[in-house]
Formats: structure tokens, C-alpha cells, sequence
């Protein structure tokens, strides 16, 4: 993920010019990566996996429409663990756990915003 002309100076100067964009936008705002790992593959009955995935999304490096709602979109640095079985033929049973660090405009953390959740998935194919 990388926004590679990123306009938000621009924008920021248009809102108001008496604002120094620099203070607000740092080059690492157009900038997002996802590191992980996964164990084991889903093909029969019986079968499982597990990944684990680390993300740190830069405010500009994507638009919030199009990010993961799961790991608030963008500004934010996110641990996901999943683990998934496949309990029937059709039908898959899910755990995934979230801990989301969000920062505020400015790029500083927001610890009262953080988020630690468990999801809980249940899918049947027809």
C-alpha cells in the first residue's frame, strides 16, 4: 500500500493557509505495510489454519472507504490472529482476535481509542 502523490498539503493549505502542513503530514502518512505469517492450509474436513498479520496504515495511504473496518482503516497500527477449522464439508468455524492502535490527525497515539476485540466467524458454503 503506498499513496505515491498524496495531496493532503494541498488540501490543508485550501481549509487554511495559516497552517503549516508540515507540522500535520509526515512523509510516513503516505505509507502503509502488512507483515505476516500463516500456518496449516483448508482443503477437507478436519483441516485447519492460523495466520498472524501485523499493519501499520499511514493516514493518506488509503482512502478509509476501502480499508479494513475490522482494523480502523487508515492511521492506525493493528495485530490480527486468526485461527479457522473446518468442521464439515460446507462449514468453517473462526476465531480472530484485534488489537487496533489508532492515531489522531496529528500522528500521535490515542490510547483512550484503542480497540482489543474478539470476532467470532461461522461460514457454510452452498
Amino acid at each position: 500500500m503506498m499513496n505515491i502523490d498524496s495531496d493532503a498539503e494541498d488540501r490543508i493549505d485550501a481549509v487554511n493557509p495559516f497552517v503549516d502542513p508540515d507540522i500535520i503530514f509526515e512523509d510516513t502518512d503516505d505509507l502503509g505495510w502488512v507483515a505476516g505469517a500463516q500456518y496449516g492450509e483448508i482443503n477437507y474436513c478436519g483441516d485447519w489454519m492460523m495466520f498472524a498479520r501485523y499493519k501499520e496504515v499511514g493516514a493518506n495511504a488509503v482512502i478509509d472507504g476501502f480499508a479494513d473496518a475490522d482494523t480502523f482503516g487508515a492511521n492506525s497500527n493493528s495485530l490480527e490472529v486468526h485461527w479457522r477449522y473446518r468442521w464439515a464439508d460446507n462449514a468453517d468455524f473462526g476465531i480472530t482476535y484485534f488489537l487496533n492502535k489508532v492515531h489522531n490527525a496529528f500522528g500521535f497515539l490515542l490510547p483512550e481509542e484503542d480497540q482489543s476485540k474478539f470476532q467470532i466467524d461461522w461460514m457454510f458454503k452452498f
